[in-house]
């Protein structure tokens, strides 16, 4: 007797190059297509209305895919593991079919679910679609864990064969006698939700710029892929004034749904390459954007003392801290769902490291409501970087909020089309309009801590203490785990500042010659002669006085000489007033970097294996015994663990 099958979406929301989809129909008498929404879920997660929106359009243009094929799409309202119980019994299936996610929640969940398919009598079938990669065999092959260094996961993905070809698309033929049972009242059973029945208000809801749905994947990657000179002479994405704005080609958030199969995309890029070049090789760049998405599995984090404050968190997600190009960016971020990746390294940094001295954790809540692309895996590795918690630590390099924005855009126009307040502002003003006289800002119709606010900190003053608070971090930390992690950053060249700077890449640095003021931000690293400003790693009595006295300091502009007050026309080192100051919680001075995944640790030490990692090959040496467990011993940072276990990224 033919099987009775379900095939169940949750990303990979095709019929091109879906494996799994096509073993649900192949030999079967019935097949239904599933989505589990729960509108509970759908009221109480962090999730914005934009993210929402453009699943909705993949269902719904899912469900117009299967109907030329005489199917429909069974949008079922309840949880997984509560509702298949059920759908076995009441439509006799035998087979269960879905697409292998790597993220430990779908784990879990779809351990619970296979357990339930055992106990009924299903059989399951599971295949690898979302990345190019068997992102399991990659951490087998790396001794069980996952690889921590970019470089050390292209070396394994060389030892694997390479990526599946897609499979064709489920088709009509293929369909044969295999039907999908659909009763009249299909609609009001299982049909799309709108927004409004989720209890979403779209009053004043603008016109989507990213449409959700398969459809509109492939009709951009024809798009993107016209481009055969791109494809010639690929480069890394640089950015510009008009690469801020979505751009009819872009595909992330198609790839994050998975309405736009990755598969597809690398093989008709390889295509294209070699009809270009004449046969000739791909380089690995050319990938790159796909391979980086599948890497990004690492359970080692710096735990750092961040700052807990939700007034300023507040501020940044709301498009309020008074720095014109950090709050464009936010802005776009939530009218539209998306921002250019160096724009959110902008805001990133900001929030972190850079500025306000708040956990990546938080910015990573707030991507996770607004940005259409945003993967689990994907996002924290992301933020991880960002904030220098892991994979990066040249913490010396800060993005400015004024002078990023105004090498990239010099005009201001990215401003001016998400801050119509500051519209009348003259390019010279548009990135620092605090700096603007009362005559300019009153010809704006916008003054200044009126109609808009006064920068929430001084950035030389913030970025400066910052970099000092990181740099005693991972000096500590260097200490702890016999590293030098810190050879890369500039040591104190007796001027009491160590050398560094906070600058945005590629920005001419302060001290050296440059007659456009207009560009530099120069926040220097000083400190207390020896290029360090001791954190206190004690008493909570002393934390909290230590904590209090640098928020007042880095939150307060400095006096300034003359000379320097002559120079703020052309940057932006007049900001807030005292008023502006924002006052912390208790800082918890503690970091650790763990070392198994899956374990609470309370250790006295770690052994480094990120450093050794990059170092040896995978040809079977094994890392030498733990090292020196008397020194370890003697270590007084606390391991904690951070689940961020799923490899995959942009």
């Amino acid at each position: 007797m033919a099987p009775n099958s379900i095939h169940w979406f949750r990303k990979g929301l095709r019929l091109h190059d879906n494996p799994a989809l096509r073993e649900a129909v192949k030999g079967a008498g019935t097949v239904r297509c599933v989505y589990f929404l729960d509108p509970w879920f759908a009221g109480s997660s962090n999730v914005g209305v934009n993210r929402w929106r453009f699943l909705l359009q993949c269902l719904e243009d899912l469900d117009a895919s299967l109907r030329k094929l005489n199917s429909r799409l069974f949008v079922i309202r309840g949880q997984p593991a509560n509702v298949f119980p059920r759908l076995f019994k009441e439509w006799k299936i035998s087979r269960l079919t879905f697409e292998y996610d790597s993220e430990p929640f779908g784990k879990e969940r779809d351990a619970a679910i296979k357990k339930l398919a055992m106990e009924a009598g299903v059989e399951v079938i599971v295949k690898i679609s979302h990345t190019l990669y068997d992102l399991d065999k990659i951490i087998e092959l790396n001794g069980a864990q996952p690889p921590l260094t970019y470089k050390r996961f292209q070396t394994l993905i060389s030892r694997l064969d390479p990526p599946e070809m897609p499979v064709e698309t489920l088709s009509d033929s293929f369909m044969g006698r295999c039907v999908t049972p659909i009763s009249e009242d299909h609609g009001d059973k299982y049909g799309v939700p709108s927004l409004e029945e989720l209890g979403f208000d779209i009053e004043g809801l603008p016109t989507a710029v990213w449409p959700g749905g398969e459809t509109e994947a492939l009709t951009r990657i024809e798009r993107h892929l016209e481009r055969k000179a791109w494809v010639a002479n690929f480069e890394r994405p640089r950015m510009n004034a008009n690469s801020l704005l979505a751009s009819p080609t872009g595909l992330s958030p198609y790839l994050r749904f998975g309405c736009l199969s990755c598969r597809l995309f690398y093989f008709k890029l390889t295509d294209l390459y070699r009809k270009v070049k004449k046969n000739s090789s791909p380089p690995l760049s050319l990938y790159g954007q796909l391979l980086w998405r599948e890497w990004r599995g690492n359970p080692i984090c710096v735990r750092i003392p961040w700052d807990r404050n939700m007034e300023a968190l507040a501020k940044w997600a709301e498009a309020k801290t008074g720095f014109p190009w950090i709050d464009a960016i936010m802005t776009q971020l939530r009218q539209e769902g998306w921002i250019h990746h160096l724009a959110r390294h902008a805001v990133a940094c900001f929030l972190t490291r850079g500025d306000l001295w708040i956990s990546w954790e938080e910015g990573m809540k707030v991507f996770e409501e607004l940005l259409l692309d945003a993967d689990w895996s994907v996002n924290a590795g992301s933020w991880m970087w960002l904030s220098c918690s892991s994979f990066f630590q040249q913490f010396f390099h800060c993005y400015c909020p004024v002078g990023f924005g105004r090498r990239t855009d010099p005009n201001g126009d990215f401003i001016r089309r998400y801050l119509p307040i500051l519209r009348g502002f003259p390019a010279k003003y548009i990135y620092d309009p605090w700096n603007a006289p009362e005559s300019v800002q009153a010809a704006a119709k916008c003054i200044i801590g009126v109609h808009y606010p006064k920068p929430m900190v001084h950035h030389a003053e913030a970025s400066r203490l910052n970099i000092e608070r990181m740099k005693q971090i991972y000096q500590q930390l260097s200490r702890y785990r016999g590293l030098g992690l810190l050879a890369s950053v500039p040591s104190t060249n007796g001027n009491g500042n160590g050398g560094m700077m906070a600058y945005s890449p590629g920005e001419q640095q302060p001290g050296t010659n440059n007659n456009n003021n207009n560009s530099h931000c120069d926040s220097v690293a000083t400190g207390n002669g020896s290029g360090s400003i001791l954190l206190n790693f004690d008493t909570e009595e002393q934390t909290q006085s230590s904590s209090a006295a640098q928020q007042q300091q880095r939150l307060q502009p400095p006096q300034q000489p003359p000379q320097q007050q002559q120079q703020q026309q052309h940057g932006y080192h007049s900001v807030p007033d005292a008023s502006q100051t924002i006052t912390s919680s208790l800082h918890y001075h503690e970091f650790a970097v763990p070392q198994h995944p899956g374990l609470l640790l309370h250790s006295r030490g770690i052994t480094g294996k990120r450093e050794r990692e990059s170092e040896r090959d995978i040809s079977g040496e094994k890392d030498p015994a733990s090292c020196s467990i008397n020194k370890m011993q003697r270590q007084s940072a606390e391991v904690r663990l951070l689940l961020i276990t799923a490899p995959r990224v942009f």
